[in-house]
């Protein structure tokens, strides 16, 4: 069997089974060539999942390889210390080619206003990329604003820095973009998209409730549109949580009257419902290192309105088409402009049509599956573990 069909067995270790970390892993698994087998942990107390995961990872593990399981290469995520989880293992499947995915880096990952940010949390990341073999970032931006606080924190620790974990991370680094489910796809023809509503905008808001998202935000720039006069109807999507932002129950209350759709959908139909029937999806987020749910909603025909940081230069590639700047905006008062100008079509509508394409040909679940798995069999190679 050549390399470019070969067939190999994965062991996934997903610490965090929740959200994008769930749909990825899902997903691949569910398009991908190889065989797989996946032990999980529950999405809560993130913190106890990168300190005890690799304890309980690792005694799962050696159960199963004495057992007589064996597999190719070990697929994990951010989530997991790798190191500890390398160090633990007893049996020979501690040589077996790891691989560690970044969803996101806990040195960029906004620390709430009442919690001070522990870089304990984040080392441990620099030393799980340090003990992979590889390590893949689900965008260019994660990797990037990886090294750039490890570079200005270098300065700061107090003796013994490791100056040269900069390079080793580097060297062995990927870009790897998630796909987007092709569920949200096939039913987004440029019939649907020209034919949607348009006498009234129809804004979609989608992600966790909670702070990193920045609902304070969206509220001052629906208070924004309101001033403006623009005519607009809303719908803030996305997992709720018992303690959310109070930001949230004043939009709910001001906004009463325009609310389309509130809180979570309790079904993948029912969502993309929601991003099939809006004309634009507006995202605050003070957290974002790829995002699916934008590109999700893009790729059925919304046009996208995004803050000029984080992962959303990079995810409509402003770098090629530098006319997408002016999708992007630095203020609330900017954003809901450029909202206005959409509106009244002064921002090119014909744009939405190849932009979905677009996501659908770079993102969609076929075209990505290929390079993830093409990228499994170059991590195994021609090694064979006993």
């Amino acid at each position: 069997m050549n390399e470019s069909t070969a067939v190999r067995k994965v062991l996934s270790l997903q610490p965090f089974y929740g959200g994008s970390h769930k749909q990825f892993i899902d997903d691949w698994m569910g398009h991908s060539r190889h065989q797989w087998h996946q032990e999980t942990l529950p999405e809560r107390f993130w913190k106890w999942r990168m300190r005890h995961a690799a304890v309980e990872f690792s005694g799962r593990v050696d159960s199963m390889w004495q057992a007589g399981d064996r597999w190719d290469a070990i697929v994990a995520t951010d989530m997991l210390n790798a190191a500890e989880f390398r160090g633990l293992l007893k049996s020979a499947a501690r040589k077996l080619p790891l691989l560690v995915y970044f969803h996101e880096n806990q040195f960029e990952y906004p620390s709430s206003s009442h919690e001070p940010r522990d870089f304990h949390f984040a080392f441990t990341n620099l030393t799980s990329a340090l003990a992979a073999d590889e390590v893949w970032f689900n965008s260019q931006f994660n990797l990037d604003s990886m090294v750039r606080h490890l570079e200005k924190l270098m300065g700061e620790w107090p003796d013994y820095q490791p100056v040269d974990a900069i390079d080793k991370l580097v060297a062995k680094s990927k870009v790897k973009y998630p796909g987007i489910g092709t569920d949200c796809l096939i039913d987004c023809k440029t019939d649907r998209i020209a034919n949607r509503k348009t006498d009234r905008m129809h804004v979609v808001w989608a992600g966790r409730w909670e702070h990193d998202k920045n609902p304070e935000l969206l509220l001052q720039i629906l208070t924004h549109l309101d001033e403006l006069g623009v005519e607009f109807e809303l719908s803030v999507i996305g997992r709720v949580y018992r303690q959310k932002p109070e930001a949230f129950s004043l939009i709910q209350e001001k906004f009463e009257d325009r609310i389309v759709h509130w809180g979570y959908q309790e079904s993948r139909a029912a969502y993309l419902s929601v991003l099939q029937s809006a004309n634009l999806i507006l995202s605050t987020a003070d957290h974002e290192f790829f995002g699916v749910s934008v590109a999700e909603a893009i790729a059925c025909g919304c046009v996208p309105v995004l803050p000029n940081r984080l992962a959303y230069p990079e995810l409509i590639d402003v770098a090629k088409w530098p006319d997408r700047r002016q999708l992007l905006f630095e203020t609330a008062s900017e954003a809901a402009i450029i909202i206005d100008r959409i509106a009244k079509k002064k921002v090119a509508s014909e744009w939405i049509e190849p932009l979905a394409a677009e996501f659908v040909n770079k993102f969609g679940w076929e075209n990505r599956v290929s390079q993830l798995d093409s990228g499994i069999e170059s991590l195994v190679g021609d090694d064979d573990t006993e």
